[in-house]
C-alpha cells in the first residue's frame, strides 16, 4: 500500500475538506433558519385555523338556534292562532329573564304607554264629534245612524242649504 506523504497535497486535501465543511455549515444554518421561519408560520396558521374553526362552530350554533326559532314560529303560524303566538312570545320573554307584565295594585295589568297603547277615554272623540248617534226612545235598543254624520264620513253633504 503506497501512501501519499506529499505535505502540499495533504495540506490541499485538508484545506478542501475544511472549505467543504464550512459550506455545509452555512447551508445547514440557512436551512435551520428557513425551518424556524416555516415552523413559526405553521404555528401562526394553526392558531388562525383554530380561531376560524371556533368561529365556524359558533356560527353553526347560532344558525341552529335561529333555525329552531324559525321552525317554532312556522309551526305556530301554521296553527294560525293569535293566542299561541302571544303565549310563545310571553314564554320567550320569560326565558330571556324578563318578568311578567306589570300588574297594578288592583290586580290587573297596567296599560302601556306609547304609540301602541290602547286608546284611553280621554283621547276618544266627544259625542258631538262622533260619526254616529243614537236615534229613538230610551226604551228602544235600536241604533240608527245620523244621516248628516254618515254623509260627512263619506264626503257627501246631505244638506240642502248651499
Amino acid at each position: 500500500m503506497a501512501a501519499n506523504h506529499d505535505p502540499n497535497q495533504m495540506y490541499d486535501s485538508i484545506q478542501a475538506l475544511v472549505e467543504e465543511r464550512d459550506e455545509l455549515k452555512k447551508a445547514n444554518n440557512k436551512l435551520r433558519a428557513e425551518n424556524a421561519t416555516l415552523r413559526a408560520e405553521r404555528n401562526t396558521l394553526e392558531l388562525e385555523n383554530k380561531g376560524l374553526s371556533e368561529s365556524w362552530e359558533s356560527t353553526k350554533l347560532d344558525y341552529r338556534v335561529a333555525r329552531d326559532k324559525l321552525d317554532k314560529m312556522e309551526h305556530i303560524c301554521g296553527l294560525q292562532s293569535a293566542k299561541q303566538v302571544i303565549l310563545w312570545k310571553f314564554i320567550e320573554r320569560l326565558q330571556n329573564g324578563e318578568t311578567g307584565p306589570p300588574i297594578g295594585e288592583d290586580g290587573f295589568w297596567r296599560l302601556r304607554t306609547g304609540p301602541m297603547a290602547p286608546v284611553s277615554e280621554a283621547s276618544e272623540p266627544s259625542s258631538d264629534q262622533s260619526y254616529a248617534s243614537t236615534v229613538g226612545s230610551k226604551d228602544s235598543s235600536e241604533t240608527k245612524l245620523d244621516p248628516h254624520a254618515v254623509g260627512s264620513v263619506c264626503g257627501e253633504s246631505n244638506s240642502t242649504d248651499l
